[in-house]
């Protein structure tokens, strides 16, 4: 996933790509600390992922037991 993660860091990447679902309509989201809190509103602010790489995640999530998402 790294190739499609870039300069992200998991968490960066994956409340953007549960947000860009189409069929998600509530996201919650817990935070340890309010660094954490910090870097979730950050994540929620920079907007869905682009549709090629939400296609791209869905089958490798998939084949690892991680998700059945279908974008």
């Amino acid at each position: 996933m790294d190739d499609l993660l870039g300069a992200m860091n998991c968490y960066e990447f994956v409340l953007p790509l549960t947000l860009s679902h189409p069929d998600c309509h509530t996201t919650i989201v817990g935070s340890a600390d309010l660094d954490h809190l910090r870097a979730n509103v950050a994540a929620a602010k920079a907007g869905s992922l682009p549709k090629t790489v939400c296609a791209e995640a869905a089958p490798r999530l998939t084949a690892i037991g991680e998700s059945r998402l279908e974008v």
